[in-house]
């Protein structure tokens, strides 16, 4: 303000010329009107003010912007202005237009000084730029933040940017975002903004409960100082219009450190703001600098007034210079699409545009895939139909961009999750996982090992998506089938152990069930139900779709699309043409209908209505199960069905690269698209898509390249559904060459043995009429695998089928002929030696190993009692991960190995092992060897139900069902009280079991078998206690497990020694993984003495964590695996403890607890020792001493019950003679 009631103008701080003081005021009066706002020539009156009080009467702002256009370069105006009339739109300034639009101009508004004598260098690297957009709970009007999002990733194309999308809306998770990504080049924080009541100005955020959370521009710089990015884009109503002190929110922000800053200074609306941020990132990321960048953005409205003259810059005066370098190389397939690509691909649908509400759900779900939850390590999103499970799912996925994707949809085996893990690790040349890919621990163990070795360094996200398949509904509850169940168990087991970076993600319908261990697994999942759409999400949805909105029926197609994206997008369709339809017919038919029905009838309306060739061609389209391209629809449609189903929602399209498309049916449409053919007409779909997926692996073989693992699948799936023998042969054998890469040969062999049990003489006979060798193939290597699993007969009825086929069009000399041969002259040659009594049954004495998993050096388990002889309990011990169960494996496959070996072969090369023994050359060396998993259980199979024939005794398996004792009893039972040969041998077989469980089962006095004479169809086991008479099926866990294995193991030796007087005394080895698994301690203690008692031949070698196990055997070999660093190592020099107390050995070097003491009375302890450790204690420590020892209180020291209760009988008298002595003392000296 100078002397005269003018205000002085000064150009790179020198005067130019003074203004009125009434023109500024003028001004200002015309700015509050804010008639300018949205009337382009109000706006060009206050412009021309605004113009000449910059320019004066000498014209120095005009030469200057003469100056510029005469050499082509860009002005940047930089106003330094008292804060009175900071609020000045100087951004409309015009001189017979709008400077801003009609020339390469930039109004800076200067905030601070620091920044001038800045350098700054472009990055070589794609643009950071992270978009958060807050939307509270109860603020109107709700943003549409997710269009913003996506107009911002459409409009970057193929330029490289880096874009991180922070959900929470909450400043701590803007902050935590920023910590993950080290820092963004740009922040872009889209909400509602204001000017509080005391005229501060505010941004809307969200708290952690998603309510409103009123953020000060202090609070905001506290979370941005540490990674303070070189542009913030405050794209908020107000947040560039000053508060009270004429100060915005924008010009706060820089004036606390940030660069450079963009703000709006009125009310905006969404599309404007999003336009114009989307364009200036994409001109920034195109390596343009800043001035140019804000300009090209302004000048897209400049035919329209428009938004741009809100737009207002602060800065500290820091180089506008590009914040990456020009030049970088285009992303073809930016990451969106790749992932939209990717999820495709494993036919997950992934909206690319229109993803719409659900942000309560998404900031969830991202907090618990971060593992804000700590016992939670996944989602199970559920709903009903075409509620968008699928779609939040694939969101979720989006935000984790670090992790891996492997996604398996509807049905699944051990196949396609081994396939696809090998995939990844294969990819990304993780030596860790494809070691434990090639190994033969077990599909269980490798999952279990790759979770917490691979996993936790490759995050992945594990994706089932459409879940329904695999479940069954039994007793009201659903239920996962078998198959499932043993692929997904291990997943969930150990997903934990991956510590929140590895997640699971499944989408279903229902909820469900899956216990292991007592526990309900599936409690690991965060259950998420998904409702409809209602409130702002409903409208976001509706207003998105064209049709809709525009129709007069509008209310009418929102009640009966019950919030349903599917229904909503399916009524859509119909408000396009309701010529078509009759719309008070939909209201009759629709009317208190729930959504399943509205989807069926909706289903067929469109169907029938697009015609009979529409209708016909997408119920026969839902014969696959997976994409295929556009050439597997040819027989019965062209590309012009396939585009009308797409647009329609009725199919899914997969664009891959620039030509190749891939189709499907919507999934949640297929079943009952399928339904609607009848039988013969499915047959004949099924051959057309058997011969596609057929014509599709033929071409992989001309290219020589590996047929794609799920093609194969589906061409065996579709030959087996139209009895097509020949072509399910070809297909299972390249099928099981690649099971039996992925190690997997029990499931080889059940896949093959479904095909192989329909080749009969009819089969074989038109085979070698055709020289067709496929059948001869899959019957030559599955009796190759039942040779391997022992079953000799069953192998020796398939080779003979082979050669039958072989011989008859090859000679003797043919490789296939010669193979044959020999394979079946092996298995010949077993049975042979079965039948003779051949073999020598063998224990281990040692195992040696090194480099495997968590054992690095070479080690040594000596499992022997001298020279001679092997000693007859182990038990290994050690903290979960250190690889007891492993130790197991590795001797279940050891003995597997012995017992398909002659004593003079080479052993394995990875693991040795030592066996004793006298043998003859060429003889079977045998170990009966019986392993039980952590997981054995009492199995669910019904009486009468055929039992897996599959169960192995020779491999640890961590989920085995043992056989239903209740009903190998009654079965023992039938044939002990049936006269016939065996009679004698099946009532001592019967009383022998009977007498096992007595001995080994606390409190059971008798076993009475199917004890209700009146109801012999009521066959039930009845156990009798002093309690009183239970059924074994209504026995604890702890009694039901035991007595499986218990019976399991028994009935075993009875069934290898048949001619034994005491089968049990005969020789095995059992493997026994947590043997203390469900037991009562005084069970614990006595288990060991029991077993050696009544299995006199048997070597044990077990794991425990009990110290009552370790204590209840003097002779027991204990070994120690103790981890040291990144490996485990063996310590077998334990001192003998049988003799030491519970907490004794629990504060051992074996259990490693620190005391037997409560941590709370453990903490106060070490206090108390601390103090009384000190050679002369301070008043202080006597005052600390005794509040400890107050705190403290009494503690027990004796070791049993009565033992406390005599001791705290002798500190009561203690204290009582102490108090009378106290008082004697108290009488006397007074």
């Amino acid at each position: 303000m100078s002397s005269k009631n003018k205000r002085d103008i000064l150009f790179n701080y020198y005067p130019s010329h003074s203004v009125d003081e009434k023109s500024i005021q003028d001004a200002l009066n015309s700015s509050k009107l804010n008639h300018w706002a949205d009337n382009d020539i109000e706006g060009a009156k206050l412009g021309k003010i605004l113009f000449d009080i910059l320019n004066g009467t000498g014209g120095t702002l005009a030469s200057k912007i003469t100056e510029a256009s005469d050499n082509d370069e860009i002005l940047n105006i930089y106003l330094k202005l008292p804060p009175e009339i900071s609020d000045l739109p100087f951004e409309l300034i015009n001189n017979g237009g709008f400077l801003l639009l009609t020339h390469k101009i930039n109004i800076f508004r200067l905030a601070a000084l620091r920044g001038k004598d800045k350098r700054r260098k472009p990055n070589n690297s794609p643009l950071k730029l992270l978009f958060m957009a807050s939307s509270p709970q109860g603020v109107k009007p709700v943003l549409e933040y997710d269009k913003e999002e996506e107009l911002i990733l459409e409009k970057m194309g193929h330029i490289p940017v880096d874009i991180t999308v922070e959900d929470s809306g909450s400043i701590d998770g803007l902050y935590d975002t920023l910590f993950e990504i080290n820092g963004s080049d740009i922040v872009h924080m889209s909400g509602h903004a204001t000017i509080d009541k005391d005229k501060n100005p505010v941004f809307c955020m969200e708290d952690e409960t998603g309510n409103p959370d009123m953020v000060t521009h202090e609070r905001l710089w506290e979370k941005l100082e540490s990674f303070k990015p070189k542009m913030l884009f405050l794209s908020g109503c107000l947040t560039g219009k000053g508060d009270g002190s004429g100060q915005s929110f924008a010009y706060k922000m820089v004036q606390a450190g940030i660069p450079i800053v963009l703000g709006w200074g009125l009310s905006v609306y969404d599309f404007s703001a999003t336009r114009m941020g989307a364009e200036l990132y994409k001109t920034i990321a195109e390596g343009k600098g800043i001035a140019e960048s804000i300009i090209k953005t302004r000048q897209l409205y400049k035919d329209s007034y428009h938004s741009w003259h809100i737009l207002r810059a602060f800065t500290d005066e820091s180089p506008l210079v590009p914040i990456v370098t020009p030049g970088q190389k285009l992303k073809y397939l930016p990451r969106r699409k790749l992932l939209y690509k990717f999820l495709g691909d494993s036919q997950v649908k992934v909206l690319e545009t229109g993803f719409v509400g659900r942000r309560r759900y998404l900031q969830h779900g991202i907090n618990i895939l971060k593992g804000k939850e700590h016992n939670k390590f996944g989602l199970l999103i559920r709903g009903v139909a075409g509620v968008g499970k699928s779609t939040l799912s694939g969101k979720l996925v989006e935000r984790f961009k670090d992790r891996e994707l492997i996604v398996l949809h509807g049905e699944f085996s051990k196949v396609d999750i081994l396939t696809k893990i090998r995939d990844l690790v294969e990819r990304k040349k993780n030596e860790k996982g494809l070691n434990i890919l090639k190994s033969d621990m077990g599909y269980n163990e490798q999952i279990k090992e790759l979770m917490k070795d691979v996993f936790n360094e490759i995050p992945v996200i594990f994706l089932f998506d459409d879940f329904e398949p695999v479940l069954r509904s039994v007793n009201g509850e659903f239920r996962i089938t078998p198959d499932a169940l043993d692929a997904m168990r291990p997943l969930f087991y150990s997903v934990d152990w991956a510590e929140h970076v590895t997640n699971i993600i499944i989408t279903s319908r229902y909820n469900f069930k899956l216990e292991f261990e007592g526990k309900r697994l599936n409690e690991k999942l965060y259950d998420m139900p998904l409702i409809s759409f209602t409130g702002a999400d409903l409208k976001k949805k509706t207003d998105s779709l064209e049709n809709i909105a525009k129709s007069k029926n509008k209310k009418l197609y929102i009640e009966y699309g019950h919030g349903n994206p599917l229904l909503l997008e399916w009524l859509d369709i119909i408000a396009k043409d309701e010529r078509k339809y009759d719309v008070a017919e939909l209201e009759t038919k629709l009317k208190d209908r729930n959504e399943d029905f509205v989807r069926d009838y909706l289903l067929d309306l469109i169907t029938e209505t697009e015609g009979e060739e529409f209708k016909t061609f997408i119920n026969k389209s839902a014969v696959f199960r997976t994409p295929v391209g556009e050439n597997a629809f040819t027989t019965y449609g062209d590309k012009t069905l396939l585009e009308k189903a797409v647009t329609m929602t009725f199919m899914e399209k997969e664009q891959i690269g620039q030509n190749d498309s891939y189709y499907w049916v919507t999934p949640v449409l297929r079943d009952m698209m399928w339904d609607k053919l009848d039988d013969a007409e499915k047959l004949k779909i099924h051959d057309l898509a058997y011969n596609w997926y057929d014509g599709e692996v033929e071409k992989s073989k001309e290219n020589d390249t590996k047929p794609d693992p799920k093609y194969l699948e589906e061409a065996l799936y579709h030959a087996t559904k139209t009895d097509n023998i020949f072509g399910a042969c070809k297909h299972a054998v390249s099928l099981g060459n690649h099971m039996k890469d992925l190690l997997i040969y029990r499931e080889t062999a059940s896949m093959q043995k479904e095909i192989a049990e329909k080749i009969d003489d009819a089969v074989i006979e038109k085979a070698i009429e055709s020289k067709d060798s496929n059948v001869a193939v899959l019957l030559n290597d599955y009796g190759f695998i039942l040779d391997d699993l022992g079953e000799y007969e069953k192998a020796k009825e398939y080779y003979e089928k082979a050669l039958n086929i072989y011989s008859m069009f090859f000679d003797e000399s043919h490789p296939s002929v010669k193979n044959t041969r020999d394979n079946l002259a092996l298995t010949l040659e077993a049975l042979e030696n079965a039948k003779q009594g051949k073999g020598n049954h063998v224990y281990f004495k040692s195992l040696t190993f090194k480099n495997i998993r968590c054992f690095k050096e070479k080690q040594k388990l000596d499992l022997s009692a001298n020279e001679n002889d092997f000693v007859k309990w182990t038990i290994i011990l050690g903290e979960n991960g250190t690889g007891k169960t492993s130790l197991l494996w590795f001797l279940s496959q050891a003995a597997s190995d012995i017992n398909s070996r002659k004593s003079n072969q080479d052993l394995p090369k990875n693991v040795s092992y030592k066996v004793t023994g006298d043998f003859s050359k060429g003889v079977n060396i045998k170990m009966n060897c019986f392993a039980y998993g952590a997981g054995r259980r009492f199995s669910p199979t019904e009486f009468h139900e055929e039992p897996d024939k599959n169960a192995s005794d020779k491999i640890l398996v961590d989920n085995t069902d043992l056989k239903n004792p209740e009903e190998w009893l009654l079965l023992a039972d039938y044939a002990a009280i049936k006269e016939s040969d065996v009679q004698k041998a099946a009532i001592a077989k019967r009383d022998k079991v009977k007498e096992i469980l007595i001995n080994v089962l606390p409190d059971v006095n008798n076993i009475e078998i199917n004890p209700d004479k009146t109801a012999p169809d009521r066959n039930e086991v009845k156990f009798h206690t002093p309690y009183g008479e239970v059924f074994l099926k209504d026995l604890s866990l702890g009694y039901k497990t035991m007595a499986a294995w218990m019976v399991d193991l028994t009935r075993r030796l009875f069934d290898l020694y048949p001619d034994s007087n005491d089968p049990l005394s005969e020789p095995a080895v059992v493997l026994v993984d947590e043997i203390d698994l469900h037991l009562h301690p005084a069970w614990q203690r006595e288990l060991i003495n029991f077993l050696n008692s009544r299995f006199t031949k048997t070597q044990f070698i077990v794991t425990s964590h009990s110290p009552l196990i370790v204590q209840g055997n003097n002779e027991a070999n204990i070994v120690l695996l103790r981890k040291e660093g990144d490996h485990v190592v063996l310590d077998s020099s334990l001192k003998h403890i049988s003799s030491w107390r519970v907490d004794q050995i629990l504060t051992s070097d074996i259990f490693g607890l620190k005391s037997a003491w409560p941590k709370s009375k453990e903490e106060l302890l070490n206090k108390r020792k601390a103090i009384l450790s000190k050679s002369e204690l301070s008043d202080d420590d006597e005052k600390r001493l005794e509040a400890i020892e107050e705190e403290l209180g009494y503690l027990p020291v004796g070791e049993t019950p009565r033992d406390i209760e005599a001791m705290d009988i002798i500190r009561k008298a203690a204290d009582y003679i102490k108090k009378n002595d106290q008082d004697k003392k108290t009488t006397n000296a007074s």
